[in-house]
């Protein structure tokens, strides 16, 4: 799981206190709504047609049984009793009201989560696969790569380098739920000549390759190269506006590989700063933010057993094969978990959310993610459990994927 800096959640809990104070005061009449639209926007509260809405973020789509079950909590006692999960790695709560929205910031904050900038001022989105740093053939763990470039991404929105709107997605390997050819920017983990100490990422602009090998060290680099090639380069108005990837489309491969060279060239010739390096220290401080399972050691992966059962039901032979992935340590799989075919995508009840914590601590280590497609996903199940954890999720309506998945 993630946890945020000691010092940074001091200093959130600080601001939650001055927006609960502002919150009061707009509420009374002695603040008006222009000088308070700031500080709720960056609190994650928008105002809408029908009433205030706030979002929560799920950094790199992580959660936690005790996290589901603080949504829950919420949603039930200052919600209508339901949270919606989109794609953004979000989660939503439509019917709250403005004066109870201090309340629910600081209770998340109590688990980790906090909510997302509604001022357009988050430069960066970074994704990666549901099943990052577990997936059985990825060659590296993204999720602390994925910090490297949130924080490497802050200090270039810092000094204008970086304009809202953009994405990108980080793969460890080849797995089948990755998006990198979704996003702005793609980065995808290769071996070059198949040795370890080759480790690099291929970096695409949307589904165009841009370098097929970048080594690991220079990764920094080569994005700030290609920033300020954007920078320089790329149209800023009408449909191209802020679009990476029409940068390929603008100058075209060969003129758009010539401008990175030099911009890279012109890096190194000027020593790029310790900031844009990439060092084993600053990778590890980076995966010091994620909290590891302590998995058991299981002898087996229970093959046997699952299809035996799968060969008597016919609906868990099917779900096995499309609802169950394969995770590492052996023994371990992921289960997706959508909403009931009776809700809206995303659309999770309080009840449901504490059911599916109790799922995630009984069959698993108590650890969900956020899966494409709205739905949820349950982790670290032991493969010798997936069979009555589908009796539960069948009794439930929580064993068949909705057709929109």
């Amino acid at each position: 799981m993630y946890s945020h800096d000691p010092v940074e959640q001091q200093q959130h809990a600080k601001g939650l206190a001055v927006f609960a104070e502002q919150t009061r005061r707009h509420l009374a009449g002695e603040l008006d709504e222009p000088e308070f639209r700031t500080l709720r926007l960056r609190h994650g509260l928008c105002i809408r047609r029908h009433g205030p809405m706030l979002r929560m973020a799920l950094p790199y789509g992580l959660l936690s049984s005790r996290q589901l079950r603080a949504l829950a909590c919420v949603a039930r006692r200052w919600d209508r009793g339901y949270v919606n999960f989109n794609a953004r790695q979000q989660v939503e709560f439509h019917w709250l009201r403005l004066a109870d929205a201090p309340a629910m910031l600081t209770e998340l904050a109590r688990v980790q989560l906090r909510a997302v900038r509604a001022d357009g001022t988050s430069a960066l989105k970074i994704h990666c696969a549901p099943l990052a740093g577990m997936a059985a053939d990825e060659l590296l763990d993204p999720l602390p790569w994925c910090e490297l470039l949130h924080q490497w991404a802050q200090r270039q929105q810092d000094v204008g380098i970086l304009t809202c709107g953009m994405t990108m997605a980080v793969s460890g390997g080849p797995e089948a739920l990755s998006s990198i050819g979704t996003a702005d920017i793609g980065l995808q983990a290769i071996r070059q000549d198949g040795q370890n100490v080759h480790l690099g990422f291929s970096l695409s602009l949307g589904s165009e390759l841009v370098h097929g090998f970048v080594p690991a060290a220079e990764l920094l680099g080569r994005l700030l190269a290609l920033l300020r090639v954007y920078q320089q380069q790329a149209q800023r108005e009408g449909a191209c506006r802020r679009r990476l990837p029409m940068l390929m489309q603008q100058l075209g491969h060969k003129q758009l590989a010539i401008e990175l060279q030099a911009q890279w060239q012109q890096l190194r010739s000027a020593c790029l700063a310790p900031d844009e390096r990439v060092s084993d220290a600053l990778l590890a401080r980076c995966a010091a933010r994620f909290s590891r399972p302590r998995y058991a050691s299981i002898a087996s992966d229970a093959a046997e057993l699952n299809a035996r059962h799968a060969s008597f039901e016919p609906r868990y032979a099917r779900w096995l094969s499309k609802h169950v992935l394969v995770q590492r340590p052996a023994g371990y799989a992921a289960v997706l978990l959508p909403p009931s075919r009776s809700a809206a995508p995303g659309h999770f009840g309080a009840d449901q959310m504490e059911v599916l914590a109790a799922l995630a601590e009984r069959y698993g280590l108590g650890q969900l993610r956020l899966a494409r497609g709205f739905s949820l996903m349950l982790v670290d199940v032991r493969r010798s459990a997936l069979y009555p954890l589908w009796c539960e999720l069948d009794l439930l309506g929580l064993a068949t994927l909705t057709p929109s998945t």
